[in-house]
């Protein structure tokens, strides 16, 4: 899929948060140290988040990461569990 960007939609709890990631160290983007940048939630990103927290039994946290093309399109990649990874910026509210 040609994309311009990943997405990661990322739910812990009731929280859920959408973020460009932005790679600057390598072409594969999800390899290497990458940029978040917050993007808003769509409504779309709460349908598909509360559809994947159905999966194997319900989930509380989880991320589903998206790859984007340049007409704004997306392609679902895949269905992260608990190994989301947690974005620094946010680190103290999520840790909590």
């Amino acid at each position: 899929v040609k994309s311009v960007c990943d997405i990661r939609i990322q739910q812990i709890g009731d929280t859920i948060r959408a973020f460009r990631k932005i790679n600057r160290s390598t072409w594969k983007g999800n390899v290497g140290l990458s940029e978040l940048e917050d993007i808003p939630v769509t409504d779309t990103y709460k349908i598909w988040m509360a559809e994947c927290q159905k999966a194997f039994g319900g989930l509380d946290i989880f991320s589903l990461d998206l790859l984007a093309d340049e007409k704004g399109n997306h392609t679902i990649l895949e269905l992260n569990d608990t190994a989301t990874g947690f974005a620094p910026v946010h680190a103290k509210e999520d840790y909590e």
